[in-house]
């Protein structure tokens, strides 16, 4: 950085624009490198990461365009910046060379909809993440007011319980699956998932609690989801159970290896439990 820069920072008036100044200037300085080393990236990683608190989004977006055509790229600055806010981190989703396959899934799972969008925009993008993007960058299904219960609707519910969705509905029923998990509240998820499966609540909130990656694609693949769509779901239920690729992959395959029989044989056992009675069985 030039003497010019210093002394503007040190002129600053308070502890927040020098802050701001600091990043601003350690971030063009690392850009202007010809060829930054991981030694230069761990350097501004050092300097810029404890500073992301004390400067503003402006700030943090200008970080976000100017290290998004960095090759090597500071790797927990662009983290950071990931994680951040649709506007400021989607210079780097759209373009940065420096984020991973698995990277980008781990930000599909863990933000939805905005950064999926996002990063469909990346060129030469892997085609199972552009299958994902394509799975939940559909509108989201506006909530429908509550209606107040009575005798015929109870009955509708009672009959849903010893029927499957058509499988012209598969479509809806992700939407209204993936909009649920969108909302963070476990019992809304289980509450669409009884409604799709024709199971009983409690079993329901039992398959979503306990993060049991088998289970829950049993009952994905029971509504006839494809496998990323099932993805999308699982990683939003357990997105700490995704770590690498290979992960994935194997998630992926298996999904894909069960048979009707294993799905018709799990529906008979989760509409047999949770009846009035009965016992939940894990």
């Amino acid at each position: 950085m030039s003497s010019s820069v210093f002394r503007q920072i040190a002129l600053a008036d308070n502890a927040d624009e020098r802050a701001e100044g600091l990043f601003r200037a350690a971030v063009s300085a690392y850009c202007s490198l010809p060829r930054p080393s991981r030694q230069d990236a761990s350097r501004l990683d050092t300097l810029a990461v404890p500073l992301l608190e004390k400067v503003p989004a402006a700030a943090r977006r200008f970080a976000s365009a100017a290290l998004s055509e960095c090759e090597t790229a500071p790797r927990d600055l662009v983290r950071h910046l990931c994680n951040d806010t649709i506007d400021v981190a989607a210079p780097l989703l759209v373009r940065s060379p420096a984020i991973s396959d698995v990277d980008l899934l781990t930000l599909i799972g863990r933000h939805g909809q905005a950064h999926a969008v996002a990063i469909g925009r990346r060129r030469d993008l892997n085609p199972v993440i552009a299958g994902l993007v394509r799975a939940i960058e559909q509108p989201l299904v506006p909530p429908q007011p509550e209606a107040k219960p009575d005798p015929a609707a109870q009955t509708r519910d009672h009959l849903r319980t010893m029927m499957r969705p058509a499988p012209a509905t598969r479509r809806t029923t992700f939407l209204r699956l993936r909009d649920s998990a969108l909302t963070g509240k476990p019992a809304l998820l289980a509450t669409a998932l009884a409604d799709a499966l024709g199971i009983w609540f409690d079993r329901a909130a039992s398959i979503v609690a306990h993060g049991d990656l088998a289970e829950l694609g049993l009952a994905l693949r029971a509504v006839e989801l494809r496998s990323e769509e099932a993805f999308v779901l699982t990683a939003m239920v357990s997105p700490h159970a995704f770590g690498d690729l290979n992960r994935i992959v194997n998630f992926i395959r298996a999904y894909d290896s069960i048979t009707p029989q294993q799905v018709a044989t799990a529906l008979e056992r989760w509409r047999e439990d949770g009846r009035p009675g009965s016992r939940v069985r894990a």
